[in-house]
């Protein structure tokens, strides 16, 4: 479904006053701010200036009040403003019109109002815009659903109450905004947020599911990771895989991490069966995935001091992927050298050089010129000369003839000598 210029525009907002701020809150829209970005420049937004050295910077005329002399906010009437500029938006929208620098001005405002209200008057808020029939059912679940969506960072519980009276008016397409409130209120209290999912699972089905679940789980392992792991069984999730990597998606520093291993090492040891291995490598995996986000340095001293036995290093060598690795590729490519088994990296490390080839094959064969000689730089050159044989097999060729004599070589000499027979084909 297409997002409201309206939707998108309090999203992007949301996304750099609060995600940048708090990388705790709105993660959903810090994972899709790339997105959002290219969607409001797209409807004519400008982006510029929303983030300066990584942080939020709102313009002047509409910065959030924060000081005691702010005016009341009276929710009947912001009610009554934001189904106005919802419609004039939406007859905007229709008519191809770019919006322009009053537009943004204005939509900061809203959001400025909006986020001052509280749980009470977000009642009344939602009240109004139930009863305005001139909002469509979208533009309604849209601007509903944003406004709980924020309530829920500072309060959770209240956020949860309103989406449950407000469940029929929302429906299913808003199930991000009840996963973010419970997965915010397990953070700050899991006994409160796990009551409300057993009191909710037979009376609200339709609201308890297995993703409500996830994000309890999610929610819970931020404060206390032991607890997250026996909700998994007690809760009845089917799904462990997504489970495990909810657990460990809480995860945003390393001695999070730690935390999340300890108690999964924990839940191991006083389990068996096939569900509590399953639980086992996804959580491992998201670990090592989360940890890849914080760069080559970081991630290798994490794991690297995790205290891995080998099947564990073997399920961590899962997370790196080609696509993630980037620049770091060849760093890569040699710690796997010296960490894992031969044999078990060999073929990673090809796929890997292979991608950084196609990629960037400068900065790829750059690396190599500099690499020390040894399996690690010996695995990659036999990618690297494979992936440019069709487009120039004499830099193949050279590289191929730096491998140690033995069949490899021959092989990949004769491999690059039918590629160059072959018609040249486009990089």
């Amino acid at each position: 479904m297409k997002l409201s210029l309206l939707a998108t525009a309090l999203i992007l907002a949301a996304a750099a006053f609060l995600g940048w701020q708090d990388r705790g809150k709105l993660a959903a829209a810090r994972e899709s701010h790339g997105r959002l970005m290219a969607e409001a420049r797209a409807l004519g937004l400008s982006t510029d200036g929303l983030v300066q050295d990584g942080k939020a910077v709102l313009p002047a005329k509409t910065a959030r009040a924060t000081c005691d002399g702010a005016a009341a906010i009276d929710p009947k009437e912001f009610a009554g403003r934001l189904a106005a500029f919802a419609l004039k938006m939406e007859a905007t929208e229709k008519s191809g019109t770019p919006p322009d620098e009053d537009f943004q001005q204005e939509v900061f405002g809203l959001l400025d109002d909006m986020l001052r209200l509280d749980p009470a008057q977000l009642k009344v808020l939602i009240g109004e815009l139930r009863a305005n029939g001139e909002l469509s059912a979208e533009m309604r679940r849209n601007i509903v659903g944003f406004a709980i969506s924020m309530l829920a960072n500072d309060h959770p519980a209240a956020a949860l109450a309103i989406f449950t009276e407000s469940s029929d008016l929302l429906g299913k397409d808003n199930g991000h905004v009840l996963g973010q409130a419970i997965s915010k209120w397990a953070g700050q209290d899991p006994a409160a947020a796990l009551d409300w999912v057993r009191k909710n699972s037979a009376s609200h089905p339709d609201l308890v599911t297995e993703q409500t679940k996830r994000d309890l789980i999610g929610g819970t392992a931020k404060r206390d990771p032991r607890l997250a792991f026996k909700l998994v069984d007690e809760l009845g999730l089917e799904d462990a895989v997504s489970a495990g990597r909810s657990i460990a998606g809480s995860a945003d520093t390393p001695a999070e991490r730690n935390m999340i291993l300890s108690a999964l090492r924990d839940h191991l040891a006083a389990q068996s069966g096939d569900g509590t291995s399953l639980l086992a490598a996804p959580t491992l995996l998201g670990l090592a995935e989360g940890a890849m986000k914080d760069g080559f340095e970081s991630a290798t001293e994490w794991i690297d001091g995790a205290g891995l036995d080998t099947a564990e290093m073997l399920v961590v060598a899962g997370s790196i992927e080609p696509w993630r690795t980037g620049a770091d590729t060849g760093n890569w490519i040699e710690w796997m050298s010296s960490k894992l088994p031969a044999g078990e990296w060999e073929s990673k490390a090809g796929r890997m050089m292979d991608h950084w080839t196609r990629s960037d094959y400068k900065a790829a064969g750059l690396w190599l010129s500099q690499a020390e000689d040894g399996p690690a730089k010996q695995a990659a050159v036999k990618s690297y000369a494979r992936t440019v044989a069709p487009y120039d097999a004499d830099a193949a060729a050279r590289w191929a003839a730096t491998l140690p004599p033995g069949s490899e070589r021959e092989e990949l000499l004769e491999a690059i000598g039918k590629a160059a027979a072959k018609p040249e084909e486009d990089p």
